[in-house]
């Protein structure tokens, strides 16, 4: 019997997926691009965990919050 799947982010943070694209559209880098911020909102800790180990990203200093992942 196959197992269900089960739903492990609620939301990604990102122009391109943004409601306001339009705005968003105005300010791209000259290559087209949005740039390289972005957010991801997970249904539990351990998702965010996992998920944030396994990127290939520098990961340093947020943009001015106590948080890089957090639990929503």
């Amino acid at each position: 019997m196959p197992c269900s799947p089960r739903l492990l982010v609620k939301r990604v943070y990102y122009p391109k997926y943004n409601p306001s694209r339009k705005h968003y559209d105005a300010c791209r880098t000259a290559n087209g691009g949005y740039g390289g911020l972005f957010s991801v909102s997970f249904y539990n800790t351990s998702d965010a965990i996992k998920f944030y180990d396994s990127i290939d990203v520098a990961k340093g200093p947020s943009l001015g919050t106590n948080f890089t992942l957090r639990y929503e």
